[in-house]
């Protein structure tokens, strides 16, 4: 009975020998970081299973014991190599270097001791079993640690794999179970063996069914319930609609979010709604494509797009369809947000520059017969208002000066917010009443109104004559006329004229060639005399002229606007200052220092030039004296930043220069802010121009009779 036992050992070897041979081909053709524990692991089981079959059919006692010592050292290394690969088969990170080093030299020392025992016996012996003819062993406690150490990593594995097990979904169990079974059938299965003394270990064909499934499992294992399910639940969970027909064009599958955005219940109302798609012509029957389509009105309307995938085998065999519904809703909000932003004002409301310059052309394009009209309305000096009240109060004036336009707004009209204080209004003849915007101007200004402050609102109007024209220049041919009252103490409105794009014209080219004017020497300083009734001439008012290279004299009426609204006029100032202050040396040099000379400061120089410094500058550079080069500033100068200009004006007189104040009583200054200027002299322009003639000669007149 035993020997035949014997040769069922020996074909079950040769049997799994040959199995482990082709694992151990296969594990070298793969490229996982597993593979080399897996194949050292295979290698060394398959050492340890041909020992303990050699030792299983061994018939003399140094036979059994050299097979056993072999199996016993092979298996230290079994273990380790096992120990390894399970730890990457549950994705646990690499044993430290040096610990993976010790246990290793352990292992190697262990081995050795596994060999040496062989001939002493300090770990096992072989002993006959008395009428039987098989050999039993007999273990020594060096022998019953180390089975108890390898019993503790065999129990740390199960513990890796059951924690394994636990943190995973319940889909990938089928990957660690069969494992972990294997190995504590194995580990149940050898202490039997080993402790029973039974005659037949069976060790191999499990060890080998082991390697098999750790091969599989980690290298190769995809398993079709698993992949389904993860396929499912993937499909069941998503957002998007998911329904597949089959080769009938039948409803097989449609999940929950499907239902729900179709507002279907069952496969059968899905495939009328199939049905519905193809009758409507949304889409054609087995081919692919898409198509948008909405649900519900008003409020629950809903933006829905439908996608179908005509899917087919490798043959071109119809296999079914895959539709995929998608809820646009949400997304077509955020687009219409991102158009809404990209073409309107966020603090109005209203449209932006280039939403208006869009809407507009398209309007004239769609209607070629109406006869168009672009109002441009704009606050005059509204700086004024950010700078006295802040910049929340100024967002607060033009949020309502928004809403009042929109008081007298059809939907056929549109309004846009062009740039800070800038709105312009598309109409048409028929619905623009000059009288009703003139209300709607008075209506803005009163509303803006602040203690002690006045903000005056023009509005340009500008008839379309050309509705190819570019948009932009219809707007700024409606802005060129708001110039036109610009300065007017009213709310206005002026209408465009060819004249005025002649103006801008103009002054475009006086802008043009004003710098190269300056570089030679174009501009010179007229010398207005000021005498006394017995004619000694006692001052001069410095006048800018612009005499061109041919002889031509330009007007300052032509060139001095266009300088200070473009801020060139501080360029020209300090020029005409200069001249004045050199004309003064020359005159002292001449012995006519009683003689003086008066410069004008306009609006804009306090901005860019630190008149103080400049003035003090020309006194020290050419040796004048300061009460000479008399400075004139007009009320209207002042009155625009009225503490700046009292501070100014008194360190200039405090240095000694004469103060001339010009205009006196054509705006809004009081006898209080006089008192603080101080002003030394005093020129009274609107009386002047009572008494007739142009102001030059209103001058000189005064200067004949005074």
């Amino acid at each position: 009975m035993i020997t035949d036992l014997r040769y069922v050992v020996a074909l079950l070897f040769i049997g799994t020998a040959g199995l482990l041979f082709y694992l151990i081909h296969v594990i070298r053709e793969r490229r996982e970081p597993i593979r080399e524990d897996i194949k050292l692991f295979l290698i060394f089981m398959f050492i340890e299973g041909t020992a303990n079959s050699l030792d299983e059919m061994s018939f003399s006692r140094m036979s059994c014991a050299v097979f056993f010592g072999i199996s016993a050292a092979a298996m230290d290394f079994l273990l380790f190599y096992l120990y390894h690969a399970v730890r990457f088969f549950v994705n646990r990170p690499p044993m430290q270097d040096t610990l993976r080093k010790g246990w290793f030299l352990i292992t190697l020392l262990d081995s050795l001791s596994m060999l040496l025992s062989i001939s002493t016996g300090h770990a096992f012996t072989v002993e006959e079993v008395a009428g039987k003819a098989f050999w039993q062993l007999h273990y020594y406690p060096y022998m019953l640690i180390r089975l108890g150490f390898f019993y503790f990593v065999i129990a740390i594995i199960l513990l890796e794999l059951i924690e394994k097990i636990y943190s995973v979904p319940k889909i990938y169990w089928r990957q660690y179970l069969p494992v972990l079974f294997t190995i504590l059938v194995l580990t149940v299965w050898d202490a039997f063996s080993m402790f029973s003394q039974v005659p037949i270990n069976l060790s191999l064909l499990g060890n080998t069914i082991l390697g098999m499934e750790i091969l599989y499992f980690s290298m190769g294992y995809i398993p079709g319930t698993v992949f389904n399910k993860i396929i499912a639940s993937s499909i069941e969970t998503q957002a998007d609609g998911i329904l597949f027909t089959d080769t009938d064009d039948a409803c097989i599958y449609l999940n929950a979010s499907a239902k729900e955005i179709l507002h279907i219940d069952g496969p059968e109302e899905a495939r009328k709604q199939i049905a519905s798609w193809e009758q409507e012509g949304l889409l054609q029957q087995d081919r692919s494509g898409s198509a948008d389509f909405t649900r519900g009105e008003n409020k629950n309307k809903r933006y829905l797009r439908v996608e179908r995938q005509f899917l087919q085998d490798k043959r071109e065999r119809k296999v079914g369809n895959l539709f995929r519904i998608k809820d646009r809703t949400l997304e077509r909000e955020e687009e219409r947000t991102r158009e809404y932003q990209v073409t309107h004002d966020s603090l109005t409301g209203a449209l932006n520059r280039e939403g208006f310059y869009l809407e507009a052309r398209q309007r004239m394009f769609l209607d070629t017969t109406a006869e168009w009209v672009i109002l441009r309305i704009n606050f005059r000096d509204f700086k004024y208002i950010n700078n006295f009240f802040g910049s929340k109060r100024g967002d607060e004036i033009l949020k309502s000066t928004a809403n009042i336009l929109r008081i007298d707004l059809t939907q056929q009209d549109l309004l846009a917010r062009l740039y800070g204080d800038d709105f312009v209004i598309l109409t048409t003849r028929g619905r623009y009443r000059e009288e009703r915007y003139q209300k709607i101007l008075n209506l803005l200004s009163r509303d803006v109104v602040e203690t002690f402050y006045t903000i005056y609102i023009h509005m340009g109007v500008y008839y379309v004559e050309d509705p190819n024209m570019d948009i932009s220049l219809m707007c700024d041919k409606a802005a060129l006329a708001i110039e036109k009252i610009k300065q007017d103490s009213n709310n206005g409105i002026a209408v465009y004229t060819d004249r005025m794009m002649e103006k801008e014209l103009h002054e475009k080219d006086v802008i043009n060639h004003f710098k190269a004017a300056m570089a030679v020497d174009e501009f010179r300083i007229y010398l207005q005399p000021q005498v006394t009734p017995t004619g000694k001439l006692v001052s001069c008012e410095a006048l800018a002229r612009w005499v061109k290279a041919d002889g031509e004299v330009v007007s300052p009426d032509e060139f001095i606007p266009s300088l200070e609204k473009n801020g060139l006029i501080y360029q020209l100032d300090q020029y005409v200052w200069s001249c004045a202050a050199r004309t003064l040396a020359s005159w002292k040099k001449a012995g006519h220092e009683d003689i003086s000379i008066s410069v004008n400061v306009s609006p804009r120089d306090i901005y860019y030039v630190d008149l103080y410094h400049t003035f003090v500058t020309l006194v020290e550079k050419n040796g004048i004296e300061a009460e000479n080069l008399k400075i004139e500033f007009t009320e209207t100068t002042i009155m625009q930043n009225v503490d700046r200009y009292i501070e100014l004006i008194r360190n200039l007189r405090a240095y000694g220069f004469a103060i001339e104040m010009d205009d006196f009583g054509s705006g809004y200054s009081s006898l209080g802010i006089l008192k603080s200027i101080s002003a030394d002299i005093l020129k009274n322009r609107p009386f002047l121009h009572r008494r007739g003639g142009s102001q030059q000669e209103g001058t000189r007149d005064f200067a004949k009779r005074h």
